[in-house]
């Protein structure tokens, strides 16, 4: 027991390594710099370009929109009629 935890404490900790940010163009727009000649610290802005496309959005879309026209396939089988009169 001794000699497992002496071997847990001489573990080195995970090193964590940081990917580059990845630098996309969302879109673009003006941006009233008013405030700031003013005097004004700070200028904030919202901004919404919309849903952002992405490869794996466009799968998912596709996979939805093939199962719906899948079910409407199956659903446009034509039923078996029932007769109108009935049976004693």
């Amino acid at each position: 027991p001794k000699e497992q935890k002496a071997s847990k404490k001489k573990e080195l900790p995970k090193e964590l390594r940081q990917d580059p940010p990845i630098l996309r163009v969302l879109g673009s727009g003006l941006v009233a710099l008013e405030p700031l000649l003013v005097g004004e610290p700070l200028v904030s802005e919202v901004c919404n370009f919309g849903v952002i496309r992405t490869l794996e959005t466009d799968n998912l879309i596709a996979l939805r929109d093939a199962k719906k026209n899948k079910n409407k396939k199956a659903k446009k089988a034509p039923e078996p009629r029932k007769s109108k009169t009935k049976v004693p």
